[in-house]
């Protein structure tokens, strides 16, 4: 199947499964971001397929025979659902900490604000006139 997509058009491929945006591979391959866009639609229509990441799966499937649908087991699945739920939930509970210590330290110096502007403040009875 490698051999359908003609040398640019396997380059544009691989530049596109690394990642790479149109603008940056037209920069790269020093071409216009609508060529980068015809061959990113030419391989699609000869691989038969619609989107970006399918051309970067076919891509590594084909270039490092690497399947991205291998067959997991469903312990293995479930174990990295909860691996990943977890450090979600960790995530989530550090920010809302941090959110929480920025807001204390806000009221603090507030309060420390407040303290010292009436603390402060002489009445004019206190000013000396000379």
């Amino acid at each position: 199947m490698k051999q359908l997509l003609t040398t640019r058009e396997l380059e544009v491929t691989e530049l596109t499964a690394y990642g790479l945006s149109q603008d940056e591979i037209a920069d790269y391959l020093k071409i216009s971001r609508f060529t980068v866009d015809e061959f990113i639609r030419r391989a699609k229509r000869k691989l038969n397929i619609q989107k970006a990441t399918e051309l970067a799966a076919w891509y590594y499937k084909t270039e490092f025979n690497i399947s991205i649908a291998s067959r997991v087991s469903d312990r293995l699945r479930q174990c990295i659902s909860a691996a990943l739920l977890s450090l979600m939930l960790f995530t989530l509970v550090i920010e809302n900490m941090n959110m929480l210590r920025v807001q204390a330290v806000r009221t603090i110096s507030a309060r420390t604000v407040r303290t010292n502007h009436t603390s402060g403040r002489r009445s004019k009875e206190n000013y000396c006139f000379s």
